[in-house]
C-alpha cells in the first residue's frame, strides 16, 4: 500500500507556524511542499538504513508503505528545510540592507535563533535516524533468527 505525500505534508504543517504559507495560492502550495519533501530526502537518505527509492512524484506518493516513524522523520526533515529557507532569506535581507540597518530593524537574535534551530534540528534528525536504523536492523535480525 502506498503512503501519500499529503499524509507527510500534514505532519510537516503540524510542526511549523508560518502565516506566509496561508497566503500562497492552492496551485503553488503543492510545489512548495514538493520542494521541501525532495530536499528532505537528501537528509533522510544520508543515514537511512535502506534507501527510499519508491518515490512516485506523478502520483504524489511513496509506492511503499512507510512506517509512521519514517513518515515523522521525513516531516521533521521537511521542517529542517523550511528553517534553512527562512535562515537563507534572513541572511539575504541582512546583506541587502546592511548589517547596521538589519540590527536596527530585526536584531541579530533572529538569525542566531534560526541558526541554532537548524543545527539542533539537524542533529535531532540524525540521532532519530540512527535510532530508527538500529531498531529496524534489530527487527530484521530478530525476524531472521526467530
Amino acid at each position: 500500500m502506498a503512503t501519500k505525500f499529503d499524509t507527510i505534508y500534514d505532519m510537516f504543517l503540524s510542526q511549523i507556524d508560518d502565516y506566509e504559507l496561508s497566503l500562497v495560492g492552492d496551485d503553488v502550495l503543492p510545489h512548495i511542499f514538493k520542494r521541501y519533501l525532495t530536499n528532505s530526502m537528501l537528509t533522510i537518505q544520508e543515514v537511512s538504513p535502506s534507501p527510499i527509492d519508491s518515490i512516485n512524484f506523478n502520483e504524489s506518493q511513496f509506492d511503499d508503505t512507510l512506517s509512521l516513524q519514517l513518515q515523522l522523520l521525513i516531516a521533521k526533515a521537511m521542517k529542517l528545510e523550511w528553517v534553512k529557507e527562512k535562515l537563507y532569506s534572513e541572511e539575504l535581507m541582512r546583506k541587502s540592507i546592511g548589517d547596521r540597518d538589519y540590527r536596527a530593524v530585526k536584531g541579530t537574535d533572529y538569525i542566531n535563533s534560526l541558526t541554532d534551530l537548524s543545527n539542533n534540528l539537524g542533529l535531532e534528525i540524525r540521532n532519530d535516524l540512527m535510532r530508527f536504523s538500529y531498531l529496524e536492523d534489530n527487527a530484521i535480525e530478530g525476524f531472521m533468527n526467530g
